[in-house]
């Protein structure tokens, strides 16, 4: 019970709770499994009174752990309530890649070690240049299987299906090759631009890195090749056939309405209908959490005042 000296937004005494807690020792609370016990007095320390959250972190959390009851900027969920199972999840920041950023200092998770050292003035500091650009060049790898008998090959194929050079033994197909799945390996500046870039630079705004703008405003990519929306097969003009090209214009990525205004997430859970690359293995749900987080909470290029970065107005 709180009790300050001035009591309680007016109030000399405590306010009384809705929540009454256990009304005996022994007590299931409603809803609730009877394995493991969270019933009354079978768990050491609990009383009459007690609600379900006193219960929880009464005796049942190991106070001298690393992994106890404390806060923690990961989210992990592990069901000891329910009466029926619910399944185990996490979204693990130190998950992320090596050359990826956990949002905390130091003095809140200590990377070396992989510890959660959560003080009540701890909280996540998610500035894009060095939280989310991180992201987006962090080295990674992934396989790719190339078929020239199939419509749609990944770019990276070209050199195994078309070989600038005959291979003193030839390619065997399908063929099965392990390419970087970094994503500004793809995602970079180039004349003409033909992909959202996803670079640093050069800024399209002073104050903002390129990949930012690209994402938030959209942008214009040109030479698309014009592909039947019903066999992906490209399609040709003239003798001998040249590629029909079109521009396109790429829609803002990001919203700061949050993730689910946000339409970049689409490629990333389901394949896209004639894409030549598929992207739905490309971040880890850790990643797209931590995207997920920031975006719900306005995509802020600084949410961090005090960084010596910020603009001054």
């Amino acid at each position: 019970a709180v009790d300050p000296v001035d009591g309680i937004h007016g109030h000399n005494t405590d306010v009384e709770g809705v929540n009454a807690g256990a009304p005996q020792n022994g007590y299931i609370y409603p809803g609730t499994a009877t394995s493991p016990l969270i019933t009354g007095d079978t768990i050491s320390g609990q009383s009459t009174g007690q609600t379900m959250a006193q219960a929880r972190y009464g005796e049942n959390c190991n106070k001298t752990s690393l992994t106890d009851c404390r806060p923690t900027f990961d989210i992990e969920f592990t069901d000891i309530w329910t009466n029926g199972t619910e399944a185990a999840f996490s979204y693990e920041f130190r998950q992320l890649l090596t050359d990826e950023v956990i949002p905390l200092t130091v003095t809140c998770y200590d990377p070396a070690l992989s510890t959660n050292k959560w003080q009540s003035k701890c909280r996540n500091i998610v500035n894009y240049e060095s939280i989310i650009q991180p992201i987006w060049e962090a080295a990674r790898t992934e396989s790719v299987v190339c078929d020239p008998t199939l419509v749609i090959n990944d770019p990276r194929c070209e050199p195994f299906i078309n070989p600038p050079t005959p291979p003193i033994t030839p390619y065997v197909f399908p063929l099965t090759i392990s390419v970087s799945g970094q994503c500004t390996s793809c995602h970079t500046l180039a004349t003409p631009q033909t992909r959202l870039a996803l670079n640093q630079d050069p800024r399209r705004n002073a104050n903002h890195y390129l990949s930012y703008s690209e994402l938030m405003l959209g942008t214009t990519v040109l030479n698309q090749p014009v592909r039947d929306p019903s066999t992906c097969v490209i399609q040709t003009t003239g003798s001998p056939p040249v590629n029909v090209t079109q521009t396109i214009n790429v829609p803002a990525q990001f919203s700061t309405n949050g993730a689910i205004s946000s339409v970049f997430f689409n490629r990333f859970e389901s394949a896209m209908n004639c894409q030549t690359v598929d992207h739905t293995a490309m971040l880890s749900t850790h990643e797209k959490k931590l995207l997920y987080e920031w975006l719900d909470i306005g995509a802020q290029y600084f949410n961090d005042p005090t960084n010596a970065a910020v603009p001054l107005n």
